[in-house]
This record gives C-alpha cells, structure tokens and sequence, in this order.
C-alpha cells in the first residue's frame, strides 16, 4: 500500500493565497471571503475555494481557515468544506486546515484584513496568469509590520 500524499502527514509546509487579500468587512457583523486559489508546492495542484459569508457578533481581529484535510477544495459552485471565522488563529498552521486570512473587523466597517496563504502575515501580493499557468511571486516579502522574513 502506498502512501497517500495528501494525508496529515505530508501536509505542506507553504502555499500562496490569489488573491492574497481575500476577506472584507461588508457591514459590522458580515465578513466576506472572495473565492481564493491555494497555490500548493508541485506536483500538487492549485486548489479552489468558493466565496463564504460569515456573521461576527462584534468587532475584533478574526482569523479564516477552512478543513480541508485531504486537499480537495471546494466542489464547483458549492462550499462543501467547513470553514471558520473565529477571533483566535490556532488552527493557522495546522495540518487539515487552509488559512485564507485575518481581518480586524470594527463597528463602523471597512476592517483591515491581511493576507491569506501560509506562513500567515507574510504580505505577499501575487498574482495568477492562468493562460501561463504559472505562479508569479511580486513585492517584498516583507511582513505586513515592515520587518523582513528569513
């Protein structure tokens, strides 16, 4: 029996969100999610994730991740995957689940939200040129607090 390379064990260690920035504050209790493409390390295939729309009860920093344990994606047109918008981000960075971002929802709205992808708050802007398909990495790479990575 062969090993199954998409199982907890082998979950990848970095992925590229497009759009990076995918979360907006609609009104004070809505947060949207637009629909984003997880771009996983070869041979693995970009995943897909549908729009989402969530209800917060106040405003506050919420984290957006969705189980996904077998790295499947979303069915088209459906969102089948249990997502979470939750105000603590303890599941950022566990196998099974896929952040897609944070934002600091206020009363007023808009929020502030940061990218989405793994390692979070990486501040990357990239972009998908699916007639090339190819992956292109832009900007700094520098965290969203001005300092740089390793």
């Amino acid at each position: 029996m062969s090993a199954n390379p998409n199982s907890l064990l082998n979950w990848p260690a970095s992925y590229r969100q497009i759009p990076a920035i995918a979360l907006s504050q609609t009104n004070p209790t809505t947060i949207q999610m637009a629909q984003v493409v997880q771009n996983f390390a070869w041979p693995r295939a970009p995943l897909t994730y549908n729009a989402r729309t969530f209800t917060i009860s106040k405003p506050g920093l919420y984290f957006v991740t969705i189980y996904d344990p077998t790295l499947a994606g979303d069915q088209p047109s459906e969102t089948n995957l249990t997502a979470y918008c939750v105000d603590r981000s303890q599941q950022n960075g566990q196998p099974g689940y896929v952040y897609c971002g944070s934002i600091l929802a206020t009363a007023a709205g808009p929020g502030t939200p940061q990218p989405g992808g793994y390692p979070p708050g990486s501040g990357l802007d990239t972009t998908w040129d699916p007639g090339a398909q190819k992956n292109q990495l832009q900007g700094s790479g520098s965290y969203s607090d001005g300092s740089r990575g390793a």
